[in-house]
Formats: C-alpha cells, structure tokens, sequence
C-alpha cells in the first residue's frame, strides 16, 4: 500500500462534507440512482438499503468513553479522507461512526468524502490488489503527509468473515446476510477497538 502525500486542496475540491455526503446519495435514489458509474439495479437497491442503515446509526450510535477521551485530547490539526460509494455495505456500517468522531473535536479533525469510482484516490490505498471500500486515511492537514490508513472494515470482524467463507457452507448472499447481522448485533464495539489505536497515531 502506498502511502503518498495527500494534495490538500485538491482533496477539499473533490471531497464532500458526511451532509453533503448524504445529500448526494438522496438524491440519486430520488431517481433510481446510486452512486458511480454502475447503475444496476442491485447496487440502487442496496444503497437504498444502506441509507436506511445509516439513518439508525446516526440516531443510535455512541461512542465508547476511552475512544472519547482520546479524540477530545487530539492535538494535531487532522484530515481524514474517506473512500466510499453509497451502494457499499461495510461503509454503511461505519461511516456514521467516523462522523460522530468528527463532531466530537471539529477543530482538530475534518473529514472529506469522496466516491471511489469518479476519482482516483483509491489506487494509492489497495487491499491486497483491490478497490475495497470504505478506506480511512489519515493526514496531516498541514503538510499532506499520510499518517494512517483503516479499511475495509473493522479487524475482528474481517477475522471473522474469513473463517465463514473458509467453512463453504453459505452462498454469498447468506454470507452478506451474517455480516450485516454481525455488524448489527456488535453496535461498533470491533469498529472502536481498531479506532482506539487509530487515534493514537494522531
């Protein structure tokens, strides 16, 4: 994985704000549409089915106190760019956790959004040779230098989701099926553990 210096502005021209973010999906699926150049109808399904998703974190999601007490003592301005598209599932699952990092120290830490198929960001940040999404890279706001990088999804649950898919016993959609019901019975407990020693490279 390559960690190339990060072009500030040109990132904050083609990144969105988590509002603007959502506002972008919404949009889409007023007309039957997802993010990205892939339109079928399977992917406008499940972002359709992900914003859903991202409605009931937003209202519910909360932060563990250990994973709060670093993010108000962060001290160095940080940027956080986020690769994601609105059909992807795992984003769904962990977007609205980082924007509740966000709030919590806007000073010190700004997130910008950008799609992975209408820009090139993702090419510097592939997961074993592919484009897996979401992908969390952090920066100094200052320099542009990468300071760390999370993604696709939390450490223990890609554990966990390789053991399935070793067993052979479930199709991909019982597979995707256990994951969102994993990530659903879990409420953020494997995303914050990884977060915790994310944080602490700030």
């Amino acid at each position: 994985m390559l960690m190339r210096k990060i072009n500030v502005a040109k990132l904050r021209a083609d990144g969105l704000n988590y509002a603007g973010y959502i506002a972008l999906i919404d949009q889409l699926l007023e007309v039957g549409k997802t993010t990205g150049p892939d339109q079928i109808p399977e992917r406008v399904e499940k972002s359709a089915l992900n914003r859903q998703r991202m409605k009931r974190w937003d209202k519910t999601a909360v932060l563990d106190e250990l994973l709060i007490d670093k993010i108000q003592k962060t001290g160095r301005k940080t940027g956080l760019m986020i690769i994601t598209e609105g059909w992807c599932g795992d984003a769904a699952q962990t977007l609205p956790w980082m924007n509740k990092m966000v709030e919590l120290n806007p000073t010190m830490l700004e997130a910008f959004y950008v799609l992975r198929d209408s820009t090139d960001y993702i090419n510097d940040y592939l997961t074993n040779g592919s484009k897996a999404i979401p992908v969390l890279v952090a920066f100094d706001f200052h320099s542009g230098d990468v300071i760390r990088v999370w993604g696709p999804r939390p450490t223990s649950i890609t554990e966990w989701l390789t053991n399935l898919k070793k067993s052979g016993t479930l199709t991909k959609d019982e597979i995707n099926y256990e994951l969102h019901q994993y990530y659903a019975k879990d409420k953020g407990k494997a995303f914050m553990n990884d977060m915790s020693d994310f944080i602490d490279a700030l």
